[in-house]
């Protein structure tokens, strides 16, 4: 079985699909014109594929002209593909998407290029590019196989450096160019690693011999190895050893054969499984000392069971009939029984394992481990079934429980993920906030700068506050009575304020920080006003605070009330186009609110509905 990958211009996989054959024989030939020079575009080695639609709909494409590199991997001629269906030659195409994008390109005129893998055995068997472009009502597909990555790596150099992944180009067995990640990976520097002739002494790649990595990397830079994936350990410059995982693929660099060596860090796997091969060994010992039993079944339903099958299910030897399906007979859930697994079974593959849910005699419930090896006679089918059973429930539930704690700690990932990303929306709107209050506090005291840096530090604080009690919680909400306290205990400790005092009727609520920020800013401008007109000469007075919300409703009413001196005759405060009054009505505005202003003998009041 073959399979081609479909990747876009990044890289990024578009789809895949398996086949039998490059090319599928199709009967069916439309009759095309043939093209001029077409001798010229045959002599080519990476040629240039031209199709035409067969309808105006672009349901299919038909083909004028094949690539040569084309015909060559697919061991066709010329003539079996001209005037043929490019979804009829290329099922697998199809399947794979590359059709869609064939078809988006013509509708378009958006050229796209996609690389096109092609695998067998599940190695990358050839790898090319595909240009396609939509060129006078026909569509022109590049096929290009070589390609000069010199200007790649210059052009997305930043993406090349800040790469997770380590890579390196490696030609005539020097270190020609790598980046931060893989140098790292051998506890150097790049300016150290570049130029360096690469030491194959010190690597020890899994089922290579040391002498043979200079040859594997030269072969994939000369192409005779289109790819080689496998697991190294290396000696670092530090003296230490870390195990990677590289990936080795030919490319041209500066116009020459070179070696493309993507690599990433697996130090941490190998310990996890040098420690799970502690493990299966510590535990083959205790397997050794429980108990275990063979079985023999044969495709007439015919068993026979060692005594211990009767322990491990807890049920009476006089009960049952050792020839029976003991284990059929007790399982549950998904139930398969061995004669449906010993027809999975081939001379090429004999052994099966299955893990069977039990209930035993005394009701309780178990996990079996079963590995059976089939027995093939002359027409490769099963003659004899042998095997063990084995009680595996403490080793399951303990995978189950890994299992259902490796989810939970995924989900509180997620949900650092999801705090994090909030965490940045929110600074970003509130520094936007801050922005416009400071132009706002700029536009009208430009001439006193002190005016200026006091009111934005103490929106600042106002809001630092907010986001300090939020971030306590789980939902960015926090108490509003608590918050008010805090705050006008620093607005009054800013201002040496003493002679003041404050009085709060506000429900136990929570309000949501997007609510309470603006909320706490216009607060702020309230008490300010206060502060500095409300109660000259240090004058003795009160603040009453009252938030509450509306019945059954959504919404809230805030009343903020003093007994200062009041507003001049005949002022209207909020026609005023002050600093703190322009403020306040945007801060309501955003929070979907209405501002009024109640009349009282002494003080102002304001009635805040939102």
């Amino acid at each position: 079985m073959k399979k081609i990958e479909i990747l876009d211009e990044k890289h990024n996989i578009i789809g895949n699909a398996e086949f039998e054959t490059f090319i599928q024989p199709v009967e069916e030939k439309i009759q095309v014109q043939t093209l001029k020079f077409q001798s010229i575009l045959d002599s080519m080695d990476l040629g240039l594929e031209i199709l035409k639609p067969i309808d105006d709909n672009i349901t299919d494409f038909v083909y004028i002209s094949p690539a040569n590199y084309i015909t060559k991997i697919s061991r066709v001629k010329h003539d079996q593909i001209v005037g043929r269906r490019f979804s009829k030659l290329y099922p697998q195409a199809v399947e794979s998407g590359l059709l869609n994008i064939m078809q988006e390109v013509y509708k378009t005129n958006q050229k796209r290029q996609v690389t096109v893998n092609y695998f067998k055995n599940e190695k990358i068997y050839d790898s090319f590019s595909l240009t396609i472009i939509n060129s006078q009502n026909r569509l022109n597909m590049v096929v290009s196989k070589e390609s000069d990555e010199t200007l790649l790596y210059e052009k997305d150099n930043l993406e090349f450096e800040n790469s997770l992944q380590g890579i390196a180009i490696l030609q005539d067995g020097i270190t020609v160019k790598c980046n931060k990640a893989h140098a790292e990976l051998l506890g150097t520097t790049p300016d150290v690693l570049i130029g360096r002739i690469f030491d194959s002494q010190k690597t020890l790649a899994e089922g290579v011999p040391t002498e043979e990595i200079d040859v594997i990397i030269n072969s994939v830079a000369m192409k005779k190895i289109y790819y080689h994936d496998t697991i190294v350990r290396i000696r670092r410059d530090d003296g230490g050893f870390s195990f990677f995982r590289c990936v080795l693929t030919p490319i041209t660099y500066n116009n020459r054969p070179a070696t493309r060596v993507t690599s990433v860090n697996i130090t941490e796997r190998k310990k996890l499984e040098q420690d799970a091969l502690i493990l299966r060994h510590n535990l083959s010992k205790v397997q050794g000392m429980t108990k275990v039993a063979i079985e023999n079944w044969t495709p007439e339903n015919q068993f026979n069971w060692t005594s211990e099958i009767y322990e491990i299910l807890e049920i009476n030897p006089d009960d049952f009939n050792p020839s029976d399906d003991l284990i059929h007979l007790h399982a549950i859930e998904d139930n398969i029984d061995l004669k449906t697994l010993a027809e999975k079974a081939s001379p090429n593959k004999p052994e099966y394992t299955h893990l069977v849910k039990v209930k035993t005699g005394k009701g309780n419930i178990k996990y079996l481990y079963m590995a059976n090896v089939c027995e093939f006679n002359k027409k490769d089918k099963v003659c004899n079934v042998y095997g063990f059973v084995q009680d595996v429930t403490k080793e399951t539930l303990y995978q189950m429980e890994l299992n259902e704690t490796n989810e939970k700690l995924q989900d509180s990932l997620n949900s650092n993920r999801f705090l994090l990303k909030e965490v940045h929306h929110r600074v970003k709107n509130n520094l936007q906030i801050i922005l416009s209050l400071l132009n706002l506090d700029v536009r009208y005291n430009k001439k006193n700068p002190e005016v200026v840096i006091e009111s934005t530090r103490n929106r600042i604080n106002s809001m630092a506050l907010i986001h300090e009690l939020a971030y306590k919680s789980d939902d960015f909400s926090c108490n509003v009575l608590d918050y008010l306290h805090s705050q006008l205990n620093i607005l009054f400790q800013s201002y040496h304020v003493k002679n003041i005092n404050v009085n709060y009727d506000v429900e136990d609520m929570e309000l949501d920080i997007d609510i309470l920020i603006p909320l706490g800013l216009i607060i702020n401008e309230l008490v300010n006003n206060v502060i500095k007109h409300a109660f000259p000469n240090n004058v003795k007075g009160e603040i009453n605070i009252s938030l509450k919300q509306l019945g059954d409703s959504e919404n809230y009413e805030l009343i903020f009330s003093d007994n200062g001196k009041g507003l001049p005759e005949g002022m209207d405060i909020l026609k005023s186009s002050t600093l703190g009054m322009t403020i306040i009505k945007g801060l309501t505005n955003q929070i979907e609110g209405k501002i009024s202003v109640i009349e009282s003998i002494h003080g102002l009041t304001y009635k805040l509905v939102f």
